[in-house]
């Protein structure tokens, strides 16, 4: 049986955050021209631990260039969406945001976002300085751009230390772990260990009270409808791929390594080892944080 590096699994999904302006091709136009006078330019994102740093590039910017002010304004992932959404039909929408792949085809649909294309042209940016592919992921067929990458996102496991200590499992052996759909490797006794019931009992125990968890092994983003921190990283380890290429609409859902996948996933819910749909509608990290869960994935 093929085994898989974990590691391997966990870096295989990257989904690029972008930075995007919002308004109308009438706006790029004029914003190619030189304003006059103080310009402030309204600039949101969802990350607050990204804010910090944001802040520092936007003072030394500033600092450099009197004339433009730069306004930053953070909100949580959920409030951010239903906010960015509402100002875009009144009006007050922001001049630069933080987009996400899975979202910008909304915006873009609804001629929401500033094609760009002529002002990269105009700067020669260079898109080839990104990492390959992340910058045409914010283009279109027809060569419009409306937006260019800031960062990409790396999906990691993430475990409570304590925790692994207490099943008497090492930073060694987290790092080593193997996965495959058939039998889950040594991650499905790896999370099995570290899966706890009542009676202190844990998932490699045939005693096991799956129906009596008071500390799953993981606990996935069920609620994430893109799989970015939930099926993804355990499908695309396989080989399985969303897509034969960018702008393709045929989805490969009915692929016998994704069928397998959830199978596994389905497998571990039921032994106990997964939070269920159910526990999770509040995040995954929600239980990690609570302590009633080891592991996520997340990043």
């Amino acid at each position: 049986m093929k085994k898989r590096s974990l590691v391997l699994m966990v870096m295989a999904i990257a989904i690029s955050s972008m930075v995007f302006a919002s308004g109308t091709s009438e706006d790029a136009k004029q914003s190619t021209s030189k304003s006059s006078g103080k310009v402030t330019i309204r600039y949101v994102l969802w990350d607050a631990n990204q804010l910090p740093a944001y802040q520092k590039v936007a003072e030394s910017f500033m600092a450099k260039n009197p004339n433009i002010q730069i306004k930053i304004e953070q909100l949580g992932w959920g409030d951010y969406w239903t906010a960015l959404q509402t100002d875009m039909v009144s009006g007050t929408a922001p001049d630069v945001f933080t987009n996400h792949l899975a979202k910008y085809p909304d915006f873009s649909s609804k001629k929401q976002l500033v094609d760009i294309a002529p002002l990269v042209k105009r700067d020669n940016v260079d898109t080839s300085i990104y990492m390959n592919g992340l910058a045409g992921l914010w283009a279109t067929k027809d060569g419009k751009r409306y937006g260019l990458p800031k960062d990409w996102d790396t999906i990691a496991i993430v475990y409570n230390a304590e925790m692994l200590k207490a099943a008497g499992i090492s930073e060694k052996e987290a790092n080593e772990l193997t996965w495959n759909p058939n039998d889950g490797g040594t991650f499905e006794k790896f999370i099995a260990k570290l899966s706890i019931d009542k009676n202190g009992k844990n998932g490699l125990d045939p005693s096991f009270d799956a129906t009596n968890v008071v500390q799953y092994g993981i606990a996935l983003n069920h609620s994430d409808d893109r799989g970015q921190a939930q099926f993804s990283p355990l499908a695309v380890s396989t080989g399985w791929m969303y897509t034969d290429g960018l702008y393709n609409a045929n989805f490969h859902f009915d692929d016998p390594r994704f069928i397998k996948t959830i199978e596994w996933m389905v497998r571990v819910t039921k032994k106990g080892y997964m939070a269920s749909y159910e526990e999770t509608v509040n995040g995954a990290n929600s239980l990690f944080t609570s302590k009633k869960a080891a592991t996520v994935f997340d990043g």
